[in-house]
């Protein structure tokens, strides 16, 4: 389970369905959300339209560890991008709000009711769901559990 790029966005998300089943865990830290280390050969600007379409002139390769070469993983250390009017949002950082939204509606449930349904999708960081639909099951069951203790 992991944020990069290239990692399916589920695996972000469960991150926080794990620790949503460990009640000993009360947050998530991370070292960075904005750490933008463009290329060597290229100065890093803002994140600019190609031909008024959804394609941008963003190289999202990962240069935070230059000069080591052993070290790649893209997406680590940002969430936010250089934008025209400020910092942008990216699709993992929505996706780690929806996890965390995941996380207040499971801690709303019985500790064992949480756990048991955390365990339909993660039981480690290496023994885990890939399927989305499982997921948004799951967590329609957490709500429609919730809704029916809140109805009383």
């Amino acid at each position: 389970l992991n944020t990069f790029i290239e990692r399916p966005l589920i695996r972000t998300r469960l991150l926080f369905w794990l620790g949503a089943g460990n009640f000993g865990v009360s947050g998530w830290l991370y070292y960075g959300v904005d750490i933008w280390r463009g290329p060597p050969h290229r100065t890093r600007t803002v994140i600019k339209r190609i031909d008024n379409t959804a394609k941008t002139d963003w190289d999202p390769a990962n240069y935070v560890w230059l000069p080591r070469h052993d070290i790649f993983a893209n997406g680590d250390g940002y969430f936010l991008y250089p934008g025209p009017e400020g910092p942008l949002p990216s699709v993992r950082l929505h996706n780690i709000c929806d996890g965390l939204e995941d996380v207040e509606l499971l801690r709303m449930l019985p500790e064992d009711k949480a756990r048991n349904l955390v365990r339909q999708l993660v039981r480690s960081s290496t023994d885990f769901t890939k399927n989305p639909a499982l997921m948004e099951s799951t967590r329609r069951s957490a709500a429609e559990a919730v809704t029916a203790m809140l109805a009383g």
